[in-house]
């Protein structure tokens, strides 16, 4: 949560009994710049954050101050940014992780692959295409909409199904396996800077608020 005050002495000073109502309409103006700001930042993010982004957005008022709230832990982490962490300790706890005959503990995780602008996920690498392409030539009636792969190590070992949909490359899914074996480090999760959108969106309204307030008071009085 930001708040953005304003300084209600000098105001007091300068436009004496009126003063209460020149703040109240200038934070009212001065809560809508700042909406508006934080909404043009946000636009950078991908379309499918953006919507959650701005629907966490709240803009309140509290006494002689703009109240800037973001709800949600998502919509925080994609404005507070999230430092690099390892999953694969996480991922090994999952209730779907399963037990190895050496008494190790394993599980399979689904990626999700674009092969063509239709399709959602992350883009299919250049050395996987040809395997797709080959597999969804050879596609069995009846199957699931969706191609399935096993992956280690970033390399596609074998086709496990194909099916009649995957034929359109919309997208294909793959498998990556994260064990109690899996090196050091191969599953972190990357640093990813924060949008910032409200450190920046407070400076930017400290520096109109005196200009507003005086667009205000020429208005009003």
């Amino acid at each position: 949560m930001y708040e953005v005050k304003i300084n209600t002495e000098e105001i007091a000073k300068q436009f004496g009994e009126q003063a209460e109502e020149v703040v109240q309409h200038a934070l009212n103006r001065l809560g809508e710049y700042a909406k508006d700001h934080i909404f043009q930042q946000s636009d950078s993010l991908p379309i499918d954050q953006q919507e959650m982004y701005k629907k966490s957005l709240e803009v309140t008022r509290e006494s002689l101050a703009v109240v800037l709230t973001l709800r949600g832990p998502l919509a925080n982490r994609i404005e507070q940014g999230t430092p690099a962490f390892d999953m694969k300790p996480g991922m090994l706890k999952s209730p779907k992780a399963k037990s190895s005959r050496g008494g190790g503990t394993y599980l399979d995780i689904p990626m999700r692959h674009r092969v063509t602008e239709r399709g959602s996920g992350t883009k299919v690498p250049k050395s996987m295409r040809g395997m797709v392409k080959a597999a969804a030539g050879r596609v069995v009636k009846g199957g699931r909409p969706e191609t399935l792969f096993k992956e280690k190590k970033g390399e596609i070992q074998q086709a496990m199904k194909v099916s009649a949909a995957a034929a359109g490359m919309a997208e294909a899914k793959t498998f990556r396996r994260v064990s109690h074996n899996s090196p050091k480090d191969s599953w972190m999760y990357p640093n990813k800077e924060g949008l910032k959108a409200f450190e920046k969106t407070v400076a930017e309204v400290e520096q109109v608020a005196e200009q507003v307030l005086a667009d205000v008071a020429k208005e009003l009085l």
